[in-house]
């Protein structure tokens, strides 16, 4: 994969589930795959230039319930974690399995919640279908019939 790039990629976590954004703009062709606790990911952006991403994640994960949609600037991911035999998911302190700084690797502040903050969750989840809150009928309230 030398002709290809090191997909740039954003991340924040909930006690049952990461939730990813790969930066690429006009994204085509995608390629994921899931093994074990491993993520294997390649596309090619508008411009021709391909990209990919391989990453170990820090802890067990439901590769078959993933879902991503395929977003104009990037691809937004779900992934579900999934605990061992007889225990609950929890909270990971990092990404991945490697302790070490990826170049390429951010924490998506615009989505991140702490494990204490994890009651109040108010994001809407782009993976459940219907429109986001906000979008779309009924008008302003109080409006009557004007």
């Amino acid at each position: 994969m030398s002709d290809s790039h090191l997909a740039k990629i954003r991340w924040a976590q909930r006690v049952d589930k990461v939730l990813l954004k790969i930066d690429i703009v006009e994204s085509k062709g995608e390629e994921i795959t899931f093994e074990g606790d491993k993520m294997s990911f390649s596309t090619t952006s508008s411009s021709g230039q391909k990209y990919h991403l391989d990453l170990e994640f820090f802890g067990g994960i439901d590769g078959e319930g993933a879902k991503w949609i395929v977003r104009p600037r990037y691809i937004e991911m779900m992934v579900p974690k999934k605990a061992a035999d007889g225990e609950e998911t929890e909270f990971w302190p990092r990404i991945t399995k490697e302790k070490r700084k990826y170049h390429n690797i951010a924490i998506d502040w615009n989505l991140w919640k702490d494990e204490d903050d994890e009651d109040d969750d108010d994001t809407p989840d782009p993976f459940a279908g219907g429109m986001p809150p906000g979008m779309g009928g009924g008008g302003m309230p109080g409006m009557g019939g004007m």
